[in-house]
């Protein structure tokens, strides 16, 4: 007979999941995986932001973050800093939630920003766009002159990573699995040498999109060192606007034009 108050606490052992074992690993593991992933949104959030302020704001973003001292200044920069969030949530999704600056911002939305509540609802909509997204179902614009430096970095890193992985295929002779694959690159990328910024940015991203049904060929051709930059990045654009890889190719082409004519 079970003589425990029905209204008190339930029994400990009961009440507590067993940190022991195969499932203590699992759990460990994907804690350590929701880690990397706020650092390298924190870290592509605040590079975005940098890369969107004026040469006067900037300097000043990089010394204090969002609290610098002077009003007009730090109004500026933490209204860039609130557009780049919703940026992202909208192409991440429920990841920019394990960026910590991001938390803590959205905290100040909800109790102290004048416009939070118009921030909140846009942050909403954000996600929801994204969700339509990934289900086909819309598309986002490729039209930020800022994506065509993206571009430029992440080709020159994915070539570098490929040819790590082609001289390490034929070290050892043998075709890694998937999961294997995907591990091996996670630990090129997310290093403390950090040899590949925009990639480590994006690692959230681009790991699930070689994860899905449109970037496991892509993973094939990588683990048999057949895969080329180009459609690397492509293929990732793609999966994160929601436009076929050509048009995204094409589409980020054209900004490196506008540049040019500038």
């Amino acid at each position: 007979m079970d003589h425990r108050d029905e209204n008190g606490p339930p029994d400990q052992a009961e009440a507590s999941p067993s940190l022991e074992g195969p499932e203590y690993g699992r759990l460990r593991a994907e804690i350590e995986q929701w880690i990397r992933y706020g650092m390298a949104n924190t870290t592509r959030i605040y590079s975005r932001v940098a890369e969107k302020l004026s040469p006067s704001d900037r300097p000043l973003f990089v010394q204090y973050g969002l609290e610098v001292p002077e009003d007009d200044a730090r109004c500026r920069i933490r209204k860039q800093f609130d557009e780049v969030i919703l940026q992202q949530a909208r192409a991440v999704g429920p990841q920019i939630f394990l960026s910590h600056v991001v938390i803590r911002r959205l905290h100040e939305w909800f109790k102290i920003e004048q416009n939070g509540p118009e921030l909140l609802e846009r942050l909403g909509k954000q996600l929801a766009w994204g969700a339509r997204v990934k289900r086909g179902d819309s598309t986002f614009p490729l039209d930020d002159p800022q994506l065509y430096l993206v571009n430029k970095d992440l080709m020159r890193e994915v070539r570098l990573l490929l040819r790590g992985v082609r001289e390490e295929l034929d070290r050892t002779n043998s075709i890694p699995q998937k999961d294997e694959l995907l591990d091996g690159l996670q630990k090129r990328i997310v290093n403390p040498a950090r040899s590949f910024p925009r990639l480590f940015e994006n690692w959230g991203s681009v790991r699930q999109f070689l994860q899905s049904v449109n970037g496991r060929p892509l993973l094939l051709r990588i683990a048999t060192g057949k895969a080329t930059p180009s459609e690397f990045v492509a293929g990732w654009w793609a999966s994160i606007s929601g436009h076929p890889p050509d048009y995204a190719r094409k589409a980020i082409s054209k900004l490196g034009n506008r540049r040019a004519v500038r």
